[in-house]
C-alpha cells in the first residue's frame, strides 16, 4: 500500500485516496493531502487533536507515529 485508511469513514477515504494520491507526493504533500480529504470527508466534526498518523521512510525503513497537533510539525 500506498495511501490507505482505517476507522470511520475509511472507505469514503480510500476513494479519495485512490483519485488523489501520487506515488511522487513528498511526505508534506502527502500529509496535507491526508488531512484535506479527512476535512472533507468529517466537515464539521473535523478535529486535527484526534488524529494519528503513520509513514514510512525508504531510507529508513521505520514505522513512525505522529498524534494530533505533532502533525503540523510535518
Amino acid at each position: 500500500y500506498y495511501a490507505n485508511a482505517i476507522g470511520e469513514n475509511d472507505e469514503k477515504i480510500k476513494e479519495e485516496l485512490r483519485e488523489k494520491y501520487k506515488k511522487y507526493l513528498t511526505l508534506k504533500q502527502g500529509v496535507k493531502l491526508a488531512i484535506d480529504i479527512l476535512k472533507k470527508v468529517k466537515g464539521e466534526k473535523f478535529d486535527l487533536s484526534k488524529l494519528d498518523l503513520a509513514y514510512i521512510k525508504k531510507d529508513e525503513g521505520k514505522l513512525k507515529k505522529v498524534s494530533g497537533e505533532d502533525i503540523e510539525k510535518l
